[in-house]
């Protein structure tokens, strides 16, 4: 990976960076980390440092300033997650098999088993169901 993506989280004492295992490796020396994620390309790596203080540690370091892309704030994932759940969705259920918007739950699903639904036109019977934003389909 030739670029390296810091992002500020939290209150800003906080970065996530995602890099190479050469870079991550680098920080290693200098930083406790946490890996978060990674794949063949990058790493994920969370330390308890702020932004400027790991970008003066790769520059020390001789790692090209172009390299380095600094990202915005990533904000509070408590505080995504609670306006989640908070906001409302005009969903429209759509039979997987036709496409048809005629769907019902069937009675007494979601009770031992997760809820039951029945296309009024095809006669589909599953758990499965498409759920579409109905604004951003425009059905």
């Amino acid at each position: 990976m030739d670029k390296i993506y810091i992002y500020p989280f939290g209150s800003g004492q906080k970065t996530l960076i995602i890099a190479g295992q050469e870079i991550i490796h680098l920080l290693g020396t200098r930083y406790d980390s946490k890996l978060i994620d990674s794949d063949n390309d990058a790493l994920i790596i969370k330390v308890d440092y702020p932004v400027d203080d790991v970008l003066s540690f790769l520059t020390s370091y001789n790692v090209p300033r172009e390299r380095i892309i600094i990202g915005n704030n990533i904000p509070n994932f408590r505080d995504v997650f609670k306006n989640f759940k908070r906001r409302s969705r005009n969903v429209v259920r759509i039979c997987p098999v036709c496409g048809s918007k005629k769907i019902r739950v069937l009675p007494l699903s979601n009770w031992l088993l997760p809820e039951t639904y029945i296309c009024e036109k095809c006669g589909y019977r599953g758990f499965i169901i498409l759920e579409v934003d109905e604004n951003e389909c425009g059905l």
